[in-house]
């Protein structure tokens, strides 16, 4: 795989990811767990972009592209799929 391809793949399979786990635990009634993973995502973020300000050079920017090409992703993927999961669970009658 050459490097465009990856820099495509590595957000939506950090999102695909954490969408899956959202929608299982949005899905099970497990909120507490959901929004753990989601304040977990962004304190990743929010870490990984301080340390990139602290950091020097190229591992400023490996940082930024972690928090960004990782942890945003993740963030939105653990969101969409926990609403939809719990819009589901709600569906079928499960509160």
């Amino acid at each position: 795989m050459g490097e465009p391809v990856m820099m495509v793949a590595i957000p939506v399979g950090a999102a695909l990811i954490a969408g899956g786990l959202g929608y299982v635990l949005g899905r099970k009634g497990w909120r507490v767990a959901l929004w753990a993973l989601v304040v977990a995502c962004v304190l990743a973020f929010f870490y990984l972009t301080f340390a990139g300000q602290q950091a020097e050079g190229w591992d400023g920017m490996g940082y930024a592209l972690m928090a960004i090409f990782l942890a945003l992703p993740g963030f939105v993927g653990a969101s969409l799929g926990g609403w939809i999961g719990t819009l589901r669970a709600n569906k079928a009658g499960r509160d």
